[in-house]
């Protein structure tokens, strides 16, 4: 007995200071149950590969047989059949696109109202018009520059602007069109852009009005305007070239001025730039390709806030007028003129003229113009222009036709004649009359 308790301390006693590994073996009704499932599944496997094959090479037999006798009608059923699926899968397909597709839609324009709201809650629309017109006495939009706003001003109250204006007299009435497109940031890279669409085709006048939300300066397109596209010059000098699409009454109206090259600049100052281009250009619309004047008017302000929409400016109260007209041998006119009776000293009176002549090419400026406005004797409102330092110049001036009306602002056709050293002669265009 001793010596069995001596020799199991021993071996735990070894077991203890020298341990081990121990091999574990598997149980043996363990290793015959898989050798059983193996068999087992290794009989099923057998028997469904052969069932296959049998009905492989019995329906194969068949097919040989059926097509040994009408070959030509098994290919066509199979086609037949391909054509179908294919079918299937293509509507299934598409139908699932346009489910994605108007799921993203739906997202997109989420995401749009979400920045409409959060941008018209930074401008109120009827206010910005009033504002707008009252500088120089009209909707004032000009210029418009591709600018990054990181490179603009720090201060995120960035303004751009182009206004065109064509004229033309080749047919029996007056054409007349003005669009006008601009830019305003209103918080930090988000930018408003409003567009304005005026003028009359054959005593018939029209207009049209739409703004769209952007995160860039790149000029959108809209529901009246699909193209309106403006290049710089490769050394960046003004000598731009303007493409620009429009909708006019339903009916698509196209034009392309190239070497715009600033002719005039009226503002000069970083925080206000401004600066006026007279050219020519062939404008298409409802089939008919015809020769226009025109006018590019562009502007630029890093504050708008406080150069182009001060807080004051609702207190201005003005009679302005704004002239622009080109005589009979195609040379160029703008008369502006504000008479501002209002206590308000960031928008003082003021008068200033322009002159290019059409084939020298010749430029003036000038700021003693004096406008007197009265009634003629057909009830009809007239106009007498005097600007002494071109040449002495004279001009009379009746409406024609009032293309535009709101309240106290009109925009209309005026023609009349303009004497000067050279002569008399006839002069027509546009004026923007507040009072």
């Amino acid at each position: 007995m001793n010596r069995k308790i001596l020799s199991s301390l021993t071996l735990l006693f070894l077991v203890a200071v020298f341990p081990q590994p121990a091999h574990a073996l598997l149980p043996p009704d363990l290793i015959f149950n898989v050798g059983s499932q193996v068999v087992q599944l290794f009989s099923i496997s057998a028997l469904f590969l052969g069932g296959l094959i049998s009905a492989f090479l019995l329906v194969g037999s068949q097919w040989l047989s059926l097509a040994a006798k009408h070959i030509w009608q098994g290919i066509g059923l199979t086609f037949l059949i391909i054509a179908i699926a294919m079918t299937m899968v293509y509507f299934s397909e598409n139908k699932k696109q346009q489910e994605q597709y108007s799921q993203q839609l739906l997202q997109v324009q989420s995401v749009n109202d979400s920045l409409k709201a959060k941008l018209s809650q930074s401008i109120d629309l009827v206010e910005y018009e009033k504002l707008l017109a009252l500088l120089n006495g009209d909707e004032y939009l000009v210029g418009q520059g591709t600018f990054s706003s990181t490179s603009m001003s720090v201060k995120n109250k960035n303004f751009m602007s182009d206004t065109i204006t064509l004229y033309s007299e080749y047919f029996t009435e007056p054409f007349i069109l003005e669009i006008d497109v601009n830019q305003m940031e209103t918080s930090p890279g988000f930018f408003t852009q409003y567009t304005f669409l005026n003028g009359a085709y054959d005593g018939d006048e029209f207009s049209n009005y739409e703004a769209v939300y952007s995160t860039s300066t790149n000029i959108k397109p809209n529901s009246f305007m699909p193209i309106f596209s403006r290049q710089r010059a490769a050394d960046l000098l003004t000598r731009d070239n303007y493409s620009v699409s429009l909708l006019v009454k339903g009916e698509p109206l196209t034009f392309s001025v190239s070497g715009v090259e600033g002719d005039f600049v009226t503002r000069y100052y970083p925080e206000y730039t401004q600066h006026q281009s007279v050219v020519t250009t062939m404008v298409t619309y409802k089939g008919v390709n015809f020769p226009a004047n025109v006018l590019i008017e562009s502007a630029y302000s890093n504050d708008h806030s406080k150069y182009i929409f001060s807080a004051d400016r609702d207190r201005i109260e003005a009679k302005t007028y704004q002239f622009i007209l080109w005589d009979e041998e195609n040379n160029f006119y703008m008369v502006d003129s504000s008479d501002v009776t209002s206590d308000t000293p960031e928008y003082p009176s003021h008068s200033w003229s322009l002159y290019k002549n059409y084939k020298t090419r010749i430029l003036q400026k000038s700021f003693k113009a004096e406008v007197k406005s009265f009634t003629g004797s057909e009830e009809k409102e007239e106009w007498q222009i005097d600007i002494g330092d071109f040449n002495l110049t004279h001009i009379k001036l009746s409406s024609s036709l009032v293309f535009k009306e709101d309240g106290s602002r009109k925009r209309m056709l005026v023609s009349g004649t303009i004497s000067d050293s050279a002569g008399t002669r006839a002069i027509s265009g546009t004026l923007h009359e507040m009072q």
